[in-house]
């Protein structure tokens, strides 16, 4: 394309000299200035317009190698969850079983393991997720007081093994119910918690619940009486994959990353997370957040999702071509006296459903030959040519990201569960279907 500014420029190299030469002398030093500034000018324009260029070239390789980046996470992660769904599964369908005392010590620790892993694998996907944008709050009403409760079942066992004392809340129970995202309160609580019990070796970690008056901001500190650490380690900490000292991750482990992803977190979700620390005293991190009000809180049922469903009768299909998930998930579904049928592919799940009616099917999407939205696509055409009732169907998969579990439900799937299973989570998503209550998902990045 023809650049005006071009123009411009030779014109005046041409017409101005040739004008000077019949004026006089006086116009060649004239033009001179012209042709001058007309090739400043130019040359002005063309180094911004290279800049400009260079700049979205920059941008266009810095998004690419972003976009690679979180692919390669998110296979990584897929990957990964297969295999770690069987370990984590079995070692849960076992703690059930009768065991001897070894016995029952050993699968606590393969599963404890297992899920440590699981914690590293979700770390990093977190940090991906939000450094690509994916980050997405929710919110829904919860109890403050079932959600400290639940921070101390978990962390009690470790503070009474290191000879802790471990002190939580109360809160008051006319201010217990608020609105917000509960799993990533206590995704960040739990960090600072683990963390503070990690660190202290003798003495107490206290969690408080402060309330502000006539507002909706809370805030849950988490003192120690641990090492502590000097001014400019607190700020170091919250970047990833940086820890107070260098020899940090050698005496006491991890990787740096918990404390980024949880400030990132608290900003996502509105609020903010700081930390104040006297070496060998202790250190205090305090999370505020915006929380507002909920009038009533609903009581939860009585026991777990696991006691609570039976499903003696019931009829479910499961499609996976992994036969570690197929064990796992009918170790699991046998506790709740359901009829299983079993395929790994999705031609067999399509006749399966064909030839049989069921109460529910497990589906694994990324089943070779015929994947299993293919294979959900042809069962919906099925009832619909036959006016048969829907079946609901459950995507089984190992995605990580929340816009993916959408483009998943999006293909009329009627609930999701990630790998690995999580064995509460499983029974109460199972449960909703069998019930016929509105689509569950879960997406695994969120622990």
């Amino acid at each position: 394309m023809f650049d005006p500014r071009t123009g411009l420029l030779i014109a005046g190299v041409l017409l101005v000299p040739s004008i000077a030469l019949v004026a006089g002398p006086g116009w060649l030093t004239a033009s001179a200035y012209v042709v001058g500034f007309l090739a400043a000018w130019r040359l002005q324009s063309h180094f911004t317009q290279s800049v400009r260029v260079r700049a979205r070239e920059r941008e266009a390789t810095a998004a690419a190698l972003a976009a690679a980046k979180t692919r390669f996470v998110t296979d990584l992660s897929h990957e990964i969850r297969t295999p770690m769904n069987g370990v984590i599964g079995m070692a849960a369908a076992l703690e059930s079983s009768d065991l001897s005392s070894n016995q029952a010590s050993m699968v606590a620790t393969l599963r404890a393991s297992g899920e440590s892993m699981m914690h590293l694998v979700n770390q990093v996907l977190d940090l991906s997720r939000i450094e690509a944008g994916y980050f997405e709050a929710q919110s829904a009403p919860f109890s403050l007081g079932d959600l400290l409760d639940q921070l101390r079942a978990l962390n009690a066992p470790a503070a009474s093994t290191k000879g802790i004392e471990l002190e939580i809340g109360p809160v008051p129970v006319a201010e217990a119910s608020r609105i917000g995202d509960r799993e990533r309160i206590r995704q960040v609580l739990q960090n600072l918690i683990s963390n503070a019990i990690k660190f202290t070796e003798d003495g107490t970690v206290r969690v408080t619940v402060a309330l502000a008056p006539g507002a909706p901001d809370v805030a849950f500190s988490v003192a120690d009486t641990g090492i502590g650490m000097e001014a400019d380690a607190v700020q170091r900490i919250f970047r990833p994959y940086e820890q107070a000292e260098s020899d940090t991750a050698r005496r006491f482990g991890g990787t740096g990353l918990g404390l980024a992803i949880s400030r990132q977190i608290a900003e996502r979700l509105g609020g903010e997370l700081a930390a104040e620390s006297v070496p060998g005293e202790g250190s205090v991190f305090t999370l505020r957040v915006p929380l507002p009000a909920e009038e009533k809180a609903a009581p939860g049922p009585e026991g777990s999702a696991g006691q609570r469903l039976r499903a003696v009768g019931r009829r479910v299909l499961i499609a996976d071509d992994n036969v570690t998930n197929v064990r796992v998930l009918m170790a699991l579904m046998r506790r709740t006296g359901a009829e299983i049928t079993a395929v790994d592919n999705g031609e067999d799940a399509v006749a399966a459903h064909a030839a049989g009616s069921f109460d529910a099917v497990l589906m694994d999407i990324s089943m070779p030959g015929m994947d299993g939205i293919t294979a959900l696509k042809k069962m919906r055409q099925a009832e619909a040519a036959d006016t048969r009732p829907r079946t609901p169907v459950i995507a089984f998969t190992g995605l990580a990201f929340e816009h993916e579990v959408r483009e998943i439900m999006a293909e009329d799937f009627d609930a999701h569960l990630s790998k690995p299973v999580d064995v509460e989570h499983f029974y109460e998503v199972l449960g909703d279907v069998l019930a016929g209550d509105p689509p569950a998902t879960d997406c695994a990045g969120a622990a």
